[in-house]
């Protein structure tokens, strides 16, 4: 597992006014990487507005598969730092995962322990999109016509490659995707291409026993064969492409991956970093998973209700229309429906709204897709 990426310590803890009533001195929140910074930023908002000369806000950013690791175990504070009081993983699969591991008979306080903590609110709202160079989309007519994720199932599974799409110099079609049990876009995408394979839909479950069908093991292991990268996230594979001021920037070039699996919001950032070549979001025409961002708590039951009355104070701030307008142009959206700037052409993204696709999983399938996904060896390269 990748351990902590960082810490940001927001908003310092002033002296108290004798008339103000603080709810708690510290509030320690662990966000996933994409949203971290962004709620960095509001919490130094918060502690110079409403939590003005009470709450110290620490904003750590952490993989949400290492919390989820963490409190299976009952959260080592040796080895993990302190147990934070909020956690906000990039999706709310990593509470069903966390649900479904076995608990630790050695330590009662292992998993997620009350109700309230298993679900929260949402702060914001990514889209899984499959990005690639804008020519390459071009190439595939996905722009006129979005394809469906049986389709790029199709696309990918043709051994004839780029050829097939009159583009023979440009080599197999190449897939980089991240580990699904450390990546959030790696776990959505399985789900989705096992649903396509099962013509499952958002209101369909998809049981642990489907992931063993000889059709959906078949299938996997084919877009397995596509897999040309893969790495702990989307940044270690975005570093596989051509830099600005290489001799060769043709992102077709034999080699490098044409299609990746990210959320939008990732697609969102990797642009703005003005890469020699951007990516283009391409959005699924039966829909796409969507990461909701949710605010769960982790306090014990016997936590001071001081700690509990912070974080339900700095919720109510990220949930105010200042804030998510400010995580909107962040390129967070603030719910499925259509959203202005930055969600534009020029930077890859598309305005409209979308429609979320993700078949009813519980824990005990998203354990049994990474399985069997980590199980097949990746192609010689």
């Amino acid at each position: 597992m990748l351990v902590a990426l960082g810490g940001l310590l927001v908003g310092n803890l002033r002296s108290k006014p004798a008339d103000t009533a603080c709810s708690a001195d510290r509030l320690l929140v662990v966000a996933s990487g994409d949203i971290a910074e962004a709620v960095s930023t509001l919490a130094s908002r918060y502690a110079a507005g409403p939590g003005r000369g009470c709450t110290a806000i620490r904003v750590q950013a952490r993989e949400p598969a290492t919390v989820a690791v963490a409190l299976a175990a009952g959260w080592d504070s040796v080895r993990y730092g302190l147990r934070p009081d909020v956690w906000i993983p990039d999706s709310s699969l990593w509470s069903r995962l966390l649900d479904a591991a076995p608990p630790d008979a050695t330590r009662p306080d292992s998993g997620l322990g009350d109700v309230a903590a298993r679900t929260g609110p949402p702060l914001a709202y990514s889209p899984l999109v499959l990005a690639l160079p804008a020519r390459m989309v071009d190439a595939l007519h996905w722009s006129q016509h979005p394809p469906s994720w049986a389709d790029v199932l199709h696309v990918l599974g043709d051994d004839r490659g780029w050829a097939a799409f009159g583009h023979p110099e440009w080599g197999p079609i190449r897939l980089a995707v991240a580990d699904p049990t450390r990546s959030t876009p790696a776990l959505e995408a399985l789900i989705a291409w096992t649903g396509a394979t099962r013509g499952l839909g958002q209101e369909d479950y998809l049981p642990a026993a489907v992931v063993n069908q000889p059709s959906v093991v078949s299938a996997l292991r084919k877009l397995r064969s596509r897999v040309s990268r893969t790495g702990s996230d989307t940044v270690s594979l975005l570093q596989s492409l051509p830099r600005a001021g290489e001799a060769d920037q043709s992102s077709a070039a034999v080699g490098h991956p044409s299609m990746f699996v990210m959320s939008e919001q990732e697609v969102w950032r990797y642009n703005q970093g003005k890469p020699a070549i951007p990516l283009t979001a391409v959005y699924p025409a039966d829909g796409t998973p969507v990461s909701d961002h949710p605010y769960l708590l982790l306090h014990p039951g016997d936590a001071p209700a001081g700690s509990r009355a912070a974080a339900a104070g700095f919720l109510r701030f990220l949930r105010e229309p200042d804030s998510q307008t400010w995580l909107v142009s962040q390129a967070f959206r603030s719910g499925l429906g259509t959203e202005g700037a930055p969600f534009v052409p020029a930077n890859g993204l598309r305005p409209d709204g979308v429609t979320d696709l993700l078949p009813a999983t519980g824990g005990a399938t998203l354990s049994r897709l990474t399985q069997v996904w980590n199980s097949m060896p990746l192609p010689a390269r």
